[in-house]
């Protein structure tokens, strides 16, 4: 099935979830799908239990429009901490809010609360959070833009202080495209390639391919090339066209082919030209 990989853009660095100033360093979050690297640094110590909001993400590609369904949906946030003391360790916080409205929060609360809900440990070398978005994602809301909200939520017996890192954010969808059906037909005089069913938004490729003694002429949508390709996004049908290469003409009248007897001839000659 399909998959799609789409980098976050930062809306925002955000340090609300406390009272202290706080600064992203070694380049903001704009940078991380180019591969940079953010350190978010602290200014002070702080308690256990205290919530930080580090940045609010956006996602601003367009999902391809003709997904049957969204298989799966993945936040994935490439982050590390500078602290590694036995007891004292920190989780990756996370929200995800669609443009318009609606929040997707991964811990079941109710649609439409800002609640962060707790990650996996954040470990002092590189790891991928993977934060699971569910499937419940209507083609609207995938289209509108997605905006997420990350922060990381502090456990500590004592106070510290502390840096995460983070680079790499980005989102993955894996999800079912429609399927349609493309029909070929021909008349006398060729065959005709490339009919199926197949994912939307596939390149197909049409051929057409005369018998001897005729050439193709067209289409029947008018494109008078005999192989060609289309981008399905519907079910379609089409005809190739095909004639007798030889013409024959009795007074003012063609003669598409010429017997002998009951046989059909494949050349008629008058002295030396060949007539069919």
């Amino acid at each position: 099935m399909p998959t799609v990989t789409i980098y976050a853009d930062s809306v925002a660095d955000q340090n609300s979830g406390h009272s202290y100033s706080s600064i992203f360093s070694g380049g903001s979050l704009q940078g991380l799908k180019n591969g940079g690297e953010a350190t978010y640094s602290s200014s002070s110590a702080f308690r256990t239990g205290t919530l930080i909001n580090l940045a609010q993400l956006y996602l601003n590609q367009d999902f391809p429009t003709d997904i049957e369904r969204l298989n799966r949906f993945e936040l994935l946030v490439e982050c590390k901490s500078n602290y590694n003391q036995t007891g004292n360790y920190s989780n990756l916080a996370y929200n995800a809010k669609i443009s318009g409205g609606r929040y997707v929060n991964p811990s079941g609360s109710s649609s439409g609360a800002l609640i962060m809900a707790e990650g996996g440990q954040i470990d002092t070398s590189w790891t991928t959070q993977t934060i699971d978005l569910g499937t419940d994602w209507s083609m609207d809301e995938l289209q509108a833009g997605i905006s997420f909200r990350l922060g990381v939520y502090l456990y500590s017996t004592i106070f510290y202080y502390h840096d995460i890192s983070f680079r790499n954010i980005r989102a993955q969808a894996e999800y079912t495209l429609k399927r349609y059906t493309l029909t070929l037909s021909a008349t006398e005089g060729g065959t005709v390639s490339g009919a199926g069913t197949y994912d939307s938004g596939t390149v197909v490729t049409l051929q057409a391919t005369p018998q001897p003694g005729y050439r193709f002429v067209r289409w029947s949508d008018g494109n008078t090339n005999a192989a060609r390709t289309i981008t399905l996004t519907s079910n379609s049908s089409y005809t190739a066209y095909f004639e007798p290469v030889s013409k024959l003409y009795i007074g003012t009248t063609r003669a598409a082919v010429v017997y002998l007897g009951t046989q059909k001839a494949a050349g008629v000659y008058i002295g030396t030209t060949k007539v069919l």
